[in-house]
């Protein structure tokens, strides 16, 4: 991608960004079901719930540490502009990202773990796979299989 069409995609997301967040009184109405991009799918999955100002957190991957933890991972979420900062109720839970960004994407508002956002603002690829996607029916038994519908 070249350096103009690279810095036109960052100014129509720093402009969508800049619209979701104006266009906000109140608190964000994030409340449902958040889920990692299909695209991972067999080898990572990490799907988000929330209700009110708490969250519940699930995560697979075919990388699997000494010490997993047990799913749900819960606790608070607390909200400042278009950053979601989830704060679990375990210490040392061992989360994909405790920051999460609003960022709109193909007119579908997503959530963007803060360490994506910093690198494609250090000019890497935008990291659309790893984007979060709300989804309509969420099935809790089978948490990060879960797959958002496809939008026309």
């Amino acid at each position: 991608m070249d350096s103009i069409a690279m810095r036109t995609l960052f100014l129509t997301f720093s402009i969508l960004c800049a619209s979701v967040i104006g266009a906000r009184s109140e608190a964000p109405k994030l409340d449902g079901a958040w889920v990692l991009s299909e695209e991972w799918a067999g080898s990572m999955g990490l799907a988000l719930v929330v209700k009110s100002n708490e969250f519940r957190y699930w995560f697979y991957s075919d990388v699997i540490g000494p010490h997993e933890p047990a799913y749900p991972i819960s606790g608070k979420v607390a909200f400042d502009g278009d950053l979601i900062r989830l704060l679990p109720s375990i210490a040392n839970a061992d989360l994909y990202a405790k920051n999460w960004h609003l960022v709109a994407y193909k007119g579908e508002i997503c959530l963007l773990a803060e360490s994506d956002l910093q690198g494609y603002k250090s000019g890497n690829p935008f990291p659309y796979s790893r984007l979060l996607f709300k989804i309509d029916n969420f099935d809790e038994k089978k948490p990060v299989l879960n797959k958002r519908r496809k939008r026309d």
